[in-house]
């Protein structure tokens, strides 16, 4: 049995002794795991951990499983480009209201319904997308309370721009879009590519997603297939008020500010982000590696801002506003990969990262054979605090 210790670094890359992208300048370093090939049935996946140095460090960056700057390379992703409303996203209800300047008048007495409209995606837009201007004002929604919150009309909200697929094939991207031709939304690939790419819809309301595409499937130049059905959905965020009093907000007595917190929170039903990886299957000989993922929950602080303004001079009494920008999200963590051979990969997960709360980090990779492990790397993390690890 082959023992294998790494260590990452969840915040800050580590150099390595590696390759340099002599144009950039970039550190470039990668770490096989296991590659299978398979001469009979045509297979191949090559599973391995890479490490780059390319742009650096971002703000607000969040780490990998296996560290900041590192990626697993073992499956692949469908991933959502959204641009304007998710293309295809649905909305069956009818609120009872037209989409015209009369909208006003009916909105200040059922404001409740406008409330929680949301438009249908570009694949099942019901309004013209040529729109005049009147149609794409904004105005308030005339609540008892008079609030100065204000929502697009329905025409306006319509979506008039395509989202991007992004297909990841193990390392190969490949980019599309779904149109719209009656029902057949034809499939339009933006690369020199040969592939062909289908999907399903699915209502799938009574899992509280509004989105409506299940899964997506591949067929490369090679005949082999490739099917994505592990959807990752994110919660649809709207931002609101909360009034805090008597929180202490500097040493001294009498230092207790009114504290106005603008936080995010989840509404309505959610939307499908991505689509993972379940199977690559050669059709002729019946043989397929699989992929199986643990369901995680997220609900994780991005960033915190806050302002304070003086607004008396005798108590030095302070008003301040917190802007909490929050992410919620129901993702996947690829747990396992079977191959024909009945080779295994295992990937586990431990802890609860600091700066990703929900999602563990990857503490052990193990490569077994039937049933028996031949090989295994342990990954250790740090996290950054100042100059030290």
């Amino acid at each position: 049995m082959k023992i294998y210790r790494v260590i990452f670094c969840l915040f800050f890359s580590i150099k390595v002794f590696s390759q340099v992208n002599h144009v950039s300048g970039s550190a470039a370093y990668t770490l096989p795991v296991f590659n299978y090939a398979d001469k009979r049935s045509g297979l191949s996946h090559n599973v391995s951990i890479d490490y780059s140095s390319d742009g650096g460090l971002r703000v607000q960056e969040v780490a990998s499983a296996v560290g900041t700057g590192w990626n697993i390379i073992a499956s692949g992703v469908i991933e959502r480009m959204q641009l304007g409303e998710p293309d295809d996203q649905y909305n069956p209800v009818n609120y009872g209201f037209a989409a015209d300047k009369q909208i006003i008048k009916r909105e200040l007495n059922r404001w409740e319904d406008f409330d929680e409209y949301y438009s249908n995606g570009y694949m099942y837009a019901q309004y013209a997308l040529n729109a005049d201007a009147r149609s794409l004002a904004v105005f308030p929604r005339f609540r008892g309370s008079h609030t100065k919150d204000y929502k697009m009309s329905p025409i306006g909200a319509t979506d008039r721009e395509q989202d991007i697929f992004m297909c990841n094939l193990n390392g190969r991207i490949v980019r599309f879009l779904i149109g719209k031709n009656g029902s057949d939304f034809p499939v339009e690939i933006l690369d020199d590519s040969k592939i062909k790419v289908s999907f399903v819809l699915e209502d799938m309301r009574n899992r509280n997603i509004r989105t409506r595409i299940r899964s997506f499937t591949v067929k490369d130049e090679k005949g082999f297939v490739y099917v994505f059905d592990q959807i990752e959905t994110a919660d649809v965020i709207r931002a609101r008020n909360k009034l805090v009093n008597n929180i202490p907000f500097a040493s001294g007595a009498g230092t207790t500010p009114a504290v106005a917190v603008m936080e995010s929170y989840p509404i309505g039903p959610r939307v499908v982000k991505k689509w993972h990886l379940s199977k690559i299957s050669n059709p002729f000989t019946g043989e397929k590696i699989e992929f199986q993922y643990n369901n995680a929950r997220i609900e994780n602080l991005a960033i915190k801002t806050s302002v304070a303004q003086y607004i008396k001079e005798d108590d030095g009494r302070k008003a301040v506003t917190v802007m909490e920008n929050k992410s919620f999200l129901d993702i996947k963590l690829l747990s396992r990969i079977v191959f024909p051979d009945r080779h295994e990969i295992l990937l586990h997960y431990t802890g609860d990262r600091v700066d990703f709360h929900g999602a563990g980090y990857i503490d052990k990779i193990s490569l077994l054979y039937k049933g028996v492990v031949k090989k295994y790397y342990d990954l250790e993390y740090g996290y950054f605090h100042k100059k030290e690890l």
